[in-house]
């Protein structure tokens, strides 16, 4: 749908040949429906050294380059012009006109190998608007690096910069440009050496043997915490020992008068998929609460007015489901559906005293589906939820998925979010909630948890009830390949 403040017409500069990033910008902005004008100018990619051509051969970069085609003259009198070049002379050349491009400019396997190569795990891209007012970043967003594989990395990252491109343009004023646009960062974008190439490569054998010889395990551990920590690894961790076959996760407490359980995430390997299973932490007994057909995971349970609710994830159902309890811990029935056709990740419910707040992860495509964080709120626990104008409200690998309940502590509101930098489960990043209305929302970072000094390689799911607090961590077991019977 076209929004009053969208571009009347916007000028799309590219290169000729297109390289892979700008095909998927300019897909993106016919899906949008935006009025554009496409003009291609010829370019010159510098010969690739034979580390680079060994290193694509092995991850298997596409070869075909992609004429441009529908293009015209740069119109004379466009709202905006969206500069795709790699080089980006021409925008330097527009000064009356707001001009938009994308830093850093060049997102194609080589530059993000040069990433991947000096170690990082986190690749930001800003859309930058320059005007006679100076240089701002419209929109930004993190995307978290495939390891040793910079041509998954660059599938991710040209999807999550599409969509910037069309999240940025949406947000146009005819009038006013982009007046919440952030003041610009001047990151580097830097070049991959051979040596640091031939690196990268020995480095990827030696994690390839890793995952063959090896499989990742959860586990689920629950201890004391200071009262006025609320979010940090707890003391005398007791383990949670899960079946043979199986591994616990995403642990969550219902504590009531006749005792506390553990509600889990309960993987089963043959199958590759988990239902929600429940511990009586008194007795030690381990039942199934709620089975499916699809994946079921993060069963965050909290009581209202007497009743048990459960809003674990299936994301693989395309709905948000809150389930009722009719006998703790183990009869529970669907109750309403709260979101549909949608792949929401680790959904989170918060009653703020006014106003029922849902948190989901989501993302743009299947390489990165869930490091954005989108909110709904409601009246009634019920719905119907309204989607928040400001989706997503976060879009950073480094905390945006929700890692357990929100916490009141002191005053301040505590989100925690996983880090899924680097890999999956890296790390919790607790948020401290600013600002949460129908108009607006905030948050900033005040704490991070690892699970280093457990002697473990991660951690993504914690949950806290009075003086106890409940946390998975992550690890890699050898495999077993004796032969099933």
């Amino acid at each position: 749908m076209n929004g009053p403040g969208r571009p009347r017409l916007t000028a799309v500069l590219v290169d000729d040949p297109l390289l892979p990033w700008q095909r998927t910008v300019l897909e993106a902005l016919e899906r949008s429906g935006l009025p554009v004008s496409i003009s291609a100018t010829p370019s010159h990619r510098q010969p690739r050294s034979l580390a680079l051509r060994t290193y694509a051969r092995l991850d298997r970069w596409p070869s075909s380059v992609e004429r441009a085609d529908g293009v015209t003259a740069v119109p004379a009198d466009p709202d905006v012009v969206l500069d795709l070049t790699s080089a980006g002379s021409t925008a330097e050349a527009v000064t009356s006109i707001p001009t938009v491009f994308l830093h850093p400019r060049e997102l194609d396997e080589e530059a993000i190998l040069a990433e991947l190569a000096a170690g990082r795990q986190v690749f930001r891209i800003e859309v930058r608007v320059k005007s006679v007012a100076g240089e701002r970043c419209a929109v930004a967003s993190t995307v978290a690096l495939t390891r040793y594989s910079a041509r998954r990395s660059a599938e991710r990252i040209r999807e999550r910069a599409a969509a910037l491109v069309v999240r940025a343009l949406d947000r146009f004023d005819a009038r006013d440009g982009w007046p919440d646009a952030e003041p610009a960062a001047s990151p580097t974008v830097h070049r991959a050496a051979s040596p640091a190439v031939a690196r990268l490569v020995a480095g990827a054998v030696g994690a390839a043997a890793v995952l063959r010889l090896t499989r990742v395990d959860w586990r689920v551990a629950y201890g004391t915490v200071a009262s006025d920590q609320p979010f940090a690894v707890p003391h005398d961790l007791r383990q949670v020992p899960a079946p043979p076959g199986r591994f616990y996760a995403d642990p969550f407490f219902a504590r009531t008068a006749d005792g506390t359980f553990l509600f889990v995430e309960d993987f089963d390997l043959a199958l590759g998929r988990a239902a929600i299973s429940v511990i009586d932490l008194s007795t030690g007994e381990a039942r199934r609460a709620v089975t499916a057909q699809h994946h079921l995971s993060y069963p965050i349970v909290f009581e209202v007015d007497g009743t048990w609710y459960m809003l674990p994830e299936q994301a693989e159902s395309g709905r948000v489901v809150l389930l009722r309890c009719e006998q703790l811990p183990d009869r529970w029935v669907d109750d309403t559906v709260l979101l549909d056709g949608v792949r929401a990740y680790d959904p989170t419910l918060f009653w703020d005293g006014d106003l029922w707040w849902l948190f989901c992860a989501m993302g743009t495509g299947s390489g990165s589906s869930d490091d954005e964080l989108h909110v709904w709120y409601a009246a009634t626990l019920r719905g119907p939820f309204v989607p928040h104008p400001a989706n997503p409200v976060v879009s950073n690998v480094v905390g945006a998925r929700p890692a357990g309940r929100i916490v009141r502590d002191n005053g301040r509101l505590l989100r925690p979010a996983q880090d899924g930098s680097g890999e999956y489960g890296r790390a919790i990043v607790v948020n401290e909630i600013l600002a949460l209305s129908p108009t607006e929302y905030r948050e900033q970072p005040v704490s991070t948890l690892t699970a280093h000094d457990l002697g473990a390689a991660g951690i993504h799911t914690i949950d806290v009830a009075g003086d106890l607090a409940v946390i998975d961590t992550k690890h890699r077991v050898l495999r077993s390949f004796g032969r099933r019977r």
